[in-house]
């Protein structure tokens, strides 16, 4: 610590206390003077604290009571997390929904109770928190806020907020970090927000919800490093960006920029303090290696057409000063990149770049019942690839689609090798032969703009003196819409229509027109879109001239390619509501059903066959799909369903019962063998094998009441009697045992080693009502020998009832 003269202080010293010069004297407590000097006055000098102590004190001290409160705010979340509870078996069914059409790699666990909002947070375990009122929620709100946070958990939101708020920590006394950490926050709801929007969600009825969440807010997460949904203090601006059809819904972009300015503020720091203690020494190059530059030719070198003579230009390849942005960098005018795109420059906005994957591998578009679209020139290919989308799936693809009340589509695609951004606005009528846009509404229009790395493309079509015209940008600059534009815009096509439903109704009709059934499926399998390729089957399916009996390939193709619980239900459905589930198609349509994941959706489906009416042996069928149901709920619906549908044949119920021993719950279990009871009699190895699974159900009382009324109703002999005593061995109460036990041996006849059974039963029943009335049933029934007897004697002895225990020996008597 450094020593300053900032004040004096009067000391009485002896002559024995100074020496001569150079010499010490200590003052007080100790405080070495003697090469400081005193003033003839007597007052000596003293040392104190600099300001650059204090402060670092002071900083030092806030950065570990924020650090505290971050540590406290997440120990009460997880506390707010074990309070909860699991929730209903349809919030987790919607869960796992979600987190497979988002693509993510494992379950995120969710629970509801203790927290007024929902929130998520974790890292390599992320986990959600939804308020006890989530249990109400109608499915699509529930849908909604799940979407929202499981975009928090697709997006890593949580390891960089927390990265962020440890930077804000560290920078506490720096306005500009919690200006950065709030800009963060809000970006990164918008973001999620978009994605919830993206997925087809209505802005007002996502804005409903905001508000209704937001009610509920009474700040149990402040201080909490989570995503809180509606804890959001400029919740009203993001309202007005949910409800602003103008605005592009471009997930993350931003989000990322501000977390990137976030972690630079912090770690520049630390290397500022590493520069400031002189721990970074220069590093001098021995040389720099020259660029070399490479030109490409000009497009009519490239392509076979004379006229065309547009440059092709690449960032990357050939630059000029001034010229272009370096691949990746933001548009240079932000202004108009942040301009809606009837209002923007004629220089595009500039997307981030992305590898490009050699496109030798790339199939070839070949359209069934049209004309191929025509590609570059092999050597313009080459060169630049073109954006295949159908190439793209797998890590990296994003695919968003929004249509508004208005029918405007906005769309954003996004794989490892392109980004694509498409407005088409009004009424846009494309050509049969999907190479253009045959007519346009007077206010409509259609941009298109691409990116790869090297190359960025922008159309727009408007309609200009009652015709369609084409203007077309190439690197940011406007030229001629030749025929190299013309063949790219013929690939484009195809595309945007094989991963939308854009056009689909006229192309449906056109494919089946032109190529039946085959053509349609045909096309169905070149699309990547659970969405758009179930869209394309309903209406496959409404065209003038389909049979049912191609309803087989229909759902063969179903079972074979889609994934998505959701569409391959609603195909099921309408072959259902148009044509009922004929025996042409049975066999197909469960194994449709045999892929659903969902308990909900399987049941449905194949509730929607027992409606109908079964075929000879499609029952087994039915039984073996509902093993895949797991919900004990769903599966014993369905089972009872079907027995009261007479529609379990003598040959299916060794398989219905099966189908039962795989039910948990015992009150399920109860229903389903009553149904069978109901149905008819079971053979003795049916009995037999229901006997043995009653052994399972914990519950007394069901377990008895399937017990007495198999005794009443069925012949009780041989095996059958052995089985039966097994089950009833395992009754704990003592009015169910004997109630079994009485039905026992009024309806067999059993043998010595079973009436021994029995006796053991009546010694585990501890009252005297329920111990006297088995023994004087079976004292009436069945002979007992001599050592029975006994036995029957000891066991009258110990009933605390006198009047009981006489009329027992007299009944032994007799």
């Amino acid at each position: 610590v450094g020593v300053a003269p900032a004040r004096a202080v009067r000391a009485s010293l002896s002559t024995t206390d100074v020496g001569g010069e150079g010499s010490h004297a200590t003052v007080g407590g100790g405080v070495d003077v003697g090469r400081q000097g005193v003033g003839s006055d007597g007052w000596i000098a003293t040392p104190r604290l600099s300001w650059a102590g204090v402060v670092g004190g002071v900083w030092f001290l806030g950065l570990l009571v924020w650090l505290s409160a971050l540590g406290v705010g997440l120990r009460r979340a997880q506390r707010r997390y074990r309070l909860g509870w699991e929730p209903p078996a349809r919030i987790l069914r919607h869960g796992g929904e979600l987190v497979r059409e988002l693509g993510l790699k494992r379950r995120v666990p969710i629970r509801v109770g203790a927290a007024d909002v929902p929130a998520t947070w974790g890292w390599r375990r992320p986990r959600i928190l939804l308020p006890a009122d989530a249990e109400q929620w109608s499915t699509d709100r529930l849908r909604r806020v799940l979407m929202h946070e499981l975009a928090h958990v697709k997006r890593r939101d949580w390891p960089l907020n927390l990265i962020a708020e440890v930077a804000r920590a560290v920078h506490w006394y720096n306005p500009l970090a919690w200006h950065g950490v709030g800009r963060m926050r809000v970006e990164r709801e918008r973001a999620c927000d978009d994605v919830v929007l993206n997925t087809g969600a209505r802005p007002s009825e996502y804005a409903t919800d905001l508000l209704e969440v937001a009610r509920g807010t009474s700040g149990g997460f402040a201080g909490a490093p989570v995503m809180a949904l509606g804890r959001e203090h400029r919740l009203a601006d993001r309202i007005d960006d949910l409800l602003d059809a103008g605005r592009r819904r471009v997930e993350g972009r931003h989000s990322a920029w501000v977390s990137g300015s976030v972690l630079s503020l912090a770690f520049g720091s630390l290397a500022l303090l590493t520069v400031g203690a002189g721990g970074v020494p220069p590093v001098e190059s021995e040389g720099v290696a020259k660029r070399e530059i490479l030109t490409l030719p000009s497009a009519s070198a490239l392509t076979t057409e004379p006229a065309n003579t547009a440059a092709l230009r690449s960032s990357e390849l050939a630059t000029s000063p001034g010229e272009s942005l370096p691949s990746g960098s933001e548009a240079s005018d932000p202004v108009a990149a942040s301009q809606p795109p009837s209002e923007a420059a004629s220089e595009p906005d500039v997307l981030p770049s992305a590898s490009i994957e050699d496109a030798a591998g790339s199939r070839g578009v070949v359209q069934a019942g049209l004309t191929a679209p025509a590609l570059y020139s092999d050597a313009l290919q080459q060169a630049v690839p073109v954006c295949n989308w159908d190439r793209g799936s797998g890590r990296g693809r994003s695919m968003q689609t929004n249509v508004d009340d208005d029918g405007d589509w906005k769309i954003h695609w996004r794989t490892p090798e392109c980004e694509t951004e498409i407005w088409l606005e009004g009424e846009v009528v494309f050509n049969d032969a999907e190479d253009g846009i045959a007519s346009m509404g007077r206010d409509a229009r259609f941009e298109v703009r691409e990116r790869q790395e090297g190359i960025r493309r922008r159309l727009v079509a408007e309609l200009d003196g009652g015709t369609v015209g084409y203007r077309f940008w190439l690197d940011g600059d406007e030229t001629e819409f030749d025929a190299s534009a013309r063949r790219w815009f013929q690939t484009f096509l195809p595309q945007l229509f094989r991963q939308t439903t854009l056009h689909a109704e006229a192309r449906v009709a056109r494919l089946f027109d032109s190529g039946g059934t085959a053509a349609v499926l045909d096309e169905v399998r070149r699309m990547h879109s659970d969405h758009v390729s179930a869209r394309y089957l309903e209406l496959l399916m409404t065209q003038d001239g389909f049979e049912p009996a191609e309803v087989t390939r229909v759902l063969d193709l179903v079972a074979e390619l889609m994934d998505s619980d959701h569409y391959v239900a609603g195909i099921l459905e309408a072959v259902g509501d148009r044509w009922g589930i004929r025996p042409e198609y049975e066999a197909s349509y469960v194994r449709a059903v045999a892929g659903l994941e969902s308990d909900h959706y399987a049941h449905g489906a194949l509730m929607a066959l027992v409606r109908e009416g079964m075929s000879e042996g499609m029952a087994s069928e039915i039984l073996a799909a509902s093993r895949l149901i797991e919900s004990d709920h769903y599966k014993a619906d369905l089972l009872t369903r079907m027995a009261e549908a007479d529609g379990i044949g003598s040959t299916d119920r060794a398989a219905y019962v099966e189908a039962f021993a795989s039910v948990e719950s015992d009150h399920y279990q109860h229903s389903i063998v009553m149904a069978l009871l109901d149905h008819g009699p079971p053979d003795a190895q049916e009995l037999i094998r229901i006997l043995a699974l009653m052994e399972t159900v914990e519950s007394d009382h069901y377990r008895a009441d399937v017990l007495t009324r198999i005794g009443r109703d069925h012949p009780l002999e041989g095996a059958n009697v052995a089985a039966f005593l097994q089950a009833a061995r395992g009754i704990e109460s003592d009015h169910y045992a004997s109630e079994v036990g009485r039905v026992l041996v009024r309806r067999a006849d059993l043998e010595s080693e079973q009436v021994d059974l029995v006796l053991d039963i009546a010694g585990g029943i501890n009252g005297d009502h329920g111990r006297g009335e088995l023994m004087r049933a079976l004292i009436r029934e069945h002979s007992l020998s001599a050592a029975q007897r006994e036995r029957f004697r000891e066991l009258a002895l110990e009933i605390d009832s006198r009047h009981l225990q006489d009329q027992l020996l007299a009944e032994l008597v007799r």
